[in-house]
């Protein structure tokens, strides 16, 4: 028959060393790429939620030429910071001005829209900015497109 040696208490400190220190690793690796696919994932809806955003001003654009109206009646102010809002009156987006309209998509994004003169006479430039806080930090995804009177 074999005898098995006893181990010491010198080894076997080493050994549950060695395991705590390894599960320690293994937890922060976990928790590290949990954080980073939350902010991902918050950085991929934010840029969903922006260019959703720059597609509403399109909209309003092409339905501005369809009813007959100037391309860009109801956003040419370049003043003004702009926020997105249902409109009651039909099942469309409309704009406003107060940010106590403010739409706040899934409770922690909010949108809103600057418009800048390009030097092109029929030309402006829209930017979409999505904020949210982030575990406390805020954070913002911003995305711009240029509008044209296209029916020129």
């Amino acid at each position: 028959m074999k005898k098995f040696k006893a181990f010491t208490l010198v080894e076997v400190v080493i050994a549950i060393t060695v395991i705590s220190v390894t599960m320690v690793a293994v937890y922060g690796l976990i928790i590290s790429v949990m954080n980073a696919n939350q902010r991902n994932l918050h950085n991929l809806q934010a840029s969903y939620l922006a260019a959703e955003g720059l597609e509403v001003f399109r909209f309003m654009r092409d339905s501005n030429w369809l009813g007959n109206y100037s391309w860009d009646r109801g956003f040419d102010d370049v003043s003004l910071t702009y926020y997105l809002e249902v409109s009651e009156a039909s099942p469309f987006w409309a704009l406003s001005t107060d940010i106590s309209h403010i739409a706040v998509v899934d409770s922690i994004y909010s949108r809103e829209f600057a418009i800048a003169e390009t030097g092109t006479e029929k030309t402006i430039q829209v930017t979409c900015t999505v904020s949210w806080d982030e575990r406390g930090i805020p954070k913002s995804y911003a995305l711009s497109t240029f509008l044209s009177d296209w029916n020129d």
